[in-house]
């Protein structure tokens, strides 16, 4: 079975082994904190952890896991990610998608022509972003809001966006 991605972790908070985290789903407050959970770090080892608290604040939100008892530990654990098996997420409705179903999908635009492919979703205060990486292997970066994203069709893994002028070209230098 496969483990998805479900928040990054960013760095310690305090000095009781709490951990800020950037959730990478806007239902983690749904998730069965009870449930075995999993960190990837690194080399993508995995081990398997449980949530002891899930706070999510306005501004931030603080996780602690049982056996992080210290800022060194939670220190330790820097830019590993919290995991869980798909079964464990909250059911979406039909136009809502978590992060790792988006990933890795062809992005064309409302014309058909490829694009590139979804390579990660980045989490904004104002919207988040999709990062396409082109057949050229450059990037660039669309909204994930209505106005660009046209559809999604997860049975193709395929995303239409439409395009604005300038989102695809170079910048022009003087």
């Amino acid at each position: 079975m496969t483990l998805y991605r479900i928040a990054k972790i960013l760095k310690s908070h305090g000095v009781r082994g709490e951990l800020k985290i950037l959730p990478l789903t806007p239902y983690l407050s749904a998730i069965d904190t009870e449930a075995e959970f999993y960190l990837e770090c690194g080399n993508r080892t995995t081990r398997p952890v449980r949530i002891r608290n899930l706070n999510q604040q306005a501004t931030m939100t603080l996780l602690e896991l049982s056996g992080v008892e210290s800022r060194e530990e939670a220190d330790a654990l820097k830019d590993c990610y919290l995991c869980a098996y798909k079964e464990q997420l909250p059911a979406l409705s039909a136009d809502e998608y978590y992060v790792y179903e988006l990933v890795g999908c062809r992005v064309t635009d409302t014309s058909g022509q490829l694009l590139g492919t979804a390579a990660e979703i980045q989490s904004g205060t104002a919207q988040d972003l999709m990062v396409v990486t082109t057949p050229e292997n450059k990037t660039f970066s669309v909204p994930l809001v209505r106005a660009f994203i046209k559809k999604i069709d997860m049975e193709k893994k395929m995303i239409i966006i439409e395009p604005i002028p300038g989102l695809l070209s170079e910048p022009e230098t003087a």
